[in-house]
């Protein structure tokens, strides 16, 4: 992947390009994470995102918290995946095609959350959509789909910075991050 920098409201954001998006739905923690607690306040009946927060070009629109962190952490990256509505397969299982990603980078260890919409000083965000050069990891208008929330405690700061290669980050937070908190919640834009 690559960052390169689009800029948004006057700040510069980098944006990513994940190659082999699509596919099925996210897979399980690697077998060295250890779990800690991670959602957002906002959410009604534990999986729906109020109206009231609008996705948009931010892409972190609803306030997220997160509880104790695994010792030694020290970085935590954010991964977003917006996935269309699972579907059986044979054998039972149930699969989903990945529609979008946003990767947040730099996000100290100190917070214990993020304000609706904003981003702390010193992040990277990365976005990617197949297809689509205005990648966003809002759904269309209209459009009920469902987004999964990540975040990551990795053992040592990821060093990108805006304009570097991220060649395999996603495979590097699932290898190497001491623990991470999910959750799934449900958005339809109005």
């Amino acid at each position: 992947m690559r960052l390169r920098d689009l800029s948004v409201l006057g700040v510069l954001v980098p944006v990513l390009m994940v190659a082999g998006c699509g596919g099925s739905a996210p897979s399980s923690p690697a077998v060295n994470e250890a779990a800690f607690p991670f959602g957002s306040p906002a959410l009604v009946a534990g999986r729906l995102i109020p109206a009231r927060y609008k996705c948009d070009v931010k892409n972190v629109w609803l306030p997220l918290r997160w509880g104790s962190l695994p010792p030694r952490t020290q970085e935590l990256a954010l991964y977003i995946i917006r996935f269309a509505n699972p579907k059986l397969a044979k054998g039972g299982t149930a699969k989903a095609e990945i529609l979008a990603t946003a990767v947040v980078v730099g996000i100290t260890p100190k917070l214990r959350g993020l304000s609706p919409g904003k981003y702390p000083p010193g992040a990277l965000v990365g976005v990617h959509e197949p297809n689509n050069a205005q990648a966003s990891i809002c759904p269309p208008k209209g459009v009920t789909e469902n987004l999964l929330f990540r975040l990551y405690a990795m053992p040592r700061k990821l060093g990108l910075r805006k304009g570097s290669g991220g060649a395999n980050l996603v495979e590097k937070l699932r290898s190497e991050a001491l623990g991470a908190g999910a959750f799934i919640a449900s958005y339809r834009p109005a």
